[in-house]
């Protein structure tokens, strides 16, 4: 998802493109006609889309250019990429088997991100002005912007290089995700963590008590439901509970709730149709994708 488009990626590698630059009532192909390999995953920036495939090259385009062809990302021939993620302002690149097996690099210059622990970074997000690394053996680390909490260090200080999230040792976290000031992790018991701004109630804290939150807060669901899967916006964020509910919480000026109010700083449950199961979240800038199905 981008700023106002959305991308689909067929199970054959094809893409295809809605909203900004499309026709309201057809999909828009894109022409990847030049990529080697099959496309395996698309990321959205501010401007660009990222296209990662199953031979570890990474191809952008423009968005706002419409029709155009991506361009392969200038990267060393050797350098094999397993993911990506796109900030406001920088892109990470998650390498394999190549370089460093689990290792973090710029893509804006390929330096390599150095980390206060030696370990395998097997995930990365990237938020507004921060990042969230998650290590194979569940640690995660956070640098970048720090003015509302978002590392989760304790302060409003930012950090040039990934740090561990201390208050989160001991837990073995699962899933990252960074939103535009805030950021949160999941564990392997299905408990979910949040920090860094609550001015819109995106962390699901009282925001007249809490406006930012510079440690992991962990935030319980009725029922004490464990957490499947969770996802960060801008300023707002939705999760999955292990009964496939869908819960969303904080601005919601466009409607990215899926509930009628403005703003809510408590997760609130979203009536799906026909009460269908959500099954996997993801949220971007101003928007949510939730995949349901009717079991």
């Amino acid at each position: 998802m981008g700023w106002s488009s959305l991308y689909f990626l067929t199970v054959d590698g094809k893409i295809f493109k809605s909203g900004f630059g499309s026709s309201t009532d057809n999909l828009l192909e894109i022409n990847i006609s030049n990529i080697k390999g099959q496309v395996k995953k698309i990321v959205c920036g501010l401007k660009n889309v990222y296209a990662v495939t199953d031979a570890g090259t990474c191809w952008v385009w423009d968005e706002t250019m419409c029709p155009t062809k991506p361009v392969q990302c200038d990267i060393q021939e050797k350098f094999h990429v397993k993911s990506i993620d796109v900030g406001e302002k920088h892109t990470l690149l998650l390498s394999k088997g190549c370089l460093v097996d689990g290792g973090v690099y710029l893509l804006q210059s390929l330096y390599p991100i150095p980390l206060s622990v030696p370990c395998k970074v097997t995930a990365v997000s990237c938020g507004k002005e921060h990042s969230l690394l998650l290590s194979e053996n569940g640690t995660v680390l956070t640098f970048g912007l720090g003015s509302r909490g978002q590392l989760g260090h304790g302060t409003l200080d930012a950090v040039a290089e990934p740090r561990v999230v201390e208050a989160l040792e001991g837990l073995i976290v699962t899933t990252v995700a960074a939103g535009g000031w805030h950021s949160a992790a999941l564990t392997d018991s299905g408990d979910l963590y949040l920090w860094g701004w609550n001015e819109s109630g995106q962390l699901g804290f009282p925001r007249e008590v809490i406006s930012f939150q510079t440690f992991p807060g962990f935030l319980e669901f009725p029922d004490d439901q464990r957490i499947k899967s969770v996802a960060c916006g801008s300023r707002h964020s939705a999760a999955i509970t292990a009964d496939r509910t869908l819960w969303c919480w904080g601005w919601n000026s466009y409607g990215q709730l899926g509930i009628e109010e403005k703003a809510v700083d408590v997760a609130t449950k979203v009536h799906l149709l026909n009460n269908m199961k959500a099954h996997e979240v993801t949220c971007r800038f101003w928007n949510t994708l939730a995949e349901i199905t009717d079991s």
